[in-house]
């Protein structure tokens, strides 16, 4: 569904520059179950916005729809007077997108945080925010933790990719990958001792029970021995 509704948008922009360039990137940022950017973010009448200081602000905001956060939009709007203000919608799904951006980076996130960034005061609001539009979307995977105020997270949606971030992600691929590496020759040593464990059980209960039979004949013995003398 995201990934038809993507393309329509980049479909359409494709020749888009100018004010219909900022209208599309307006409909997009405020469409329903659209939450990556990057494919309209490299269309070259987007980019093209950059060059006008009255409409580089929506190419600002599109940037951060795509991998920024609501205090960034915050930010950018305190610097550059062209950025354009949020409808109910936008400010929705950037809340969204914000916890999507937190998730990616910790396990666990403290209500706390959350209200910070999300601009939020009402605990009942944010659980119904997590639960209602990050979990059921897909956006975030978690459950929420009410006696620690906290989400914990069990997986993210992966935000578009921020300019010059692909370097730093290999070299953490490859951190992880050398990691996971570690982890797996450590697993093969423990079921290397288990199974040798194991089989040193097998081999002791054998030699218990040979030594049990062996005994049980002795006793058979002894007492036909003294059956017999009797």
């Amino acid at each position: 569904m995201q990934e038809l509704c993507l393309e329509d948008f980049v479909a359409r922009g494709r020749d888009a520059t100018g004010k219909a360039a900022c209208d599309l990137i307006h409909e997009a940022t405020a469409a329903p179950g659209l939450f990556v950017f990057g494919e309209l973010l490299a269309l070259g009448g987007v980019q093209d916005l950059a060059n006008d200081p009255a409409l580089a602000g929506h190419l600002q905001l599109l940037r951060i729809f795509a991998f920024g956060t609501l205090p960034e939009y915050r930010e950018s709007c305190e610097t550059d007077r062209s950025m354009p203000s949020l409808t109910r919608p936008q400010e929705l799904k950037l809340k969204l997108l914000t916890v999507a951006s937190l998730a990616e980076q910790v396990s666990v996130l403290p209500y706390a945080v959350l209200k910070t960034a999300l601009e939020m005061q009402s605990t009942r609001a944010l659980e119904d925010l997590l639960i209602n539009e990050c979990v059921s979307t897909g956006l975030v995977k978690g459950k929420l933790d009410q006696k620690k105020a906290r989400f914990e997270v069990h997986r993210a949606m992966p935000r578009d990719l921020k300019p010059g971030r692909l370097p730093e992600l290999i070299d953490e691929l490859s951190q992880w990958r050398f990691h996971i590496g570690d982890v797996l020759k450590g697993v093969a040593v423990e079921l290397k001792n288990t199974k040798e464990n194991s089989e040193l059980q097998k081999l002791s209960s054998k030699r218990v029970a040979e030594s049990v039979e062996k005994t049980e004949r002795k006793v058979r013995l002894e007492f036909e021995k003294g059956d017999k003398q009797g």
